[in-house]
């Protein structure tokens, strides 16, 4: 399933997040032999969907495109740690607060990328309104 983004760089940032928490996801589960891994690719698709949906609707729903470009990694964020959390037990407790600090190091980098990516947009959208808006010469008296 495809993102519904902004431009490029959005999908991106997006697709490099999903990988980063797949790997978090794949790391606590089959690695430590939990053998979960599967079942959180359907959460990842669902998340996906409900994105894209809000994507779709946002003039609708009174949603500012600057809130929805960070609620698909919020959306991973929050499912991960409450997977993490669902398999956590004594013996792997310690191995799995690490990789959940991790994550939010993951979040914190996304973040910032998709603030930047933002920030840069907004710029270049308003050089462009500026460019269209019809030049006027001064009168001389």
């Amino acid at each position: 399933m495809n993102f519904k983004t902004l431009n490029k760089e959005h999908k991106e940032i997006l697709d490099d997040f999903t990988n980063d928490v797949e790997g978090f996801i794949y790391r606590i589960t089959d690695d430590q032999n939990h053998k979960a891994f599967r079942y959180f690719k359907p959460v990842i698709t669902n998340a996906k969907t409900l994105h894209n949906n809000i994507g779709k609707e946002l003039k609708q729903m009174d949603i500012l495109e600057s809130d929805w470009i960070y609620m698909f990694p919020n959306y991973l964020l929050f499912a991960g740690i409450g997977f993490a959390a669902g398999i956590k037990n004594k013996d792997n407790e310690q191995f799995i607060e690490y990789e959940t600090e991790q994550l939010f190091e993951l979040i914190r980098e996304t973040i910032n990328d998709l603030e930047f990516m933002n920030d840069k947009r907004i710029m270049k959208n308003q050089v462009t309104n500026q460019n269209k808006k019809p030049q006027t010469k001064k009168q001389n008296d």
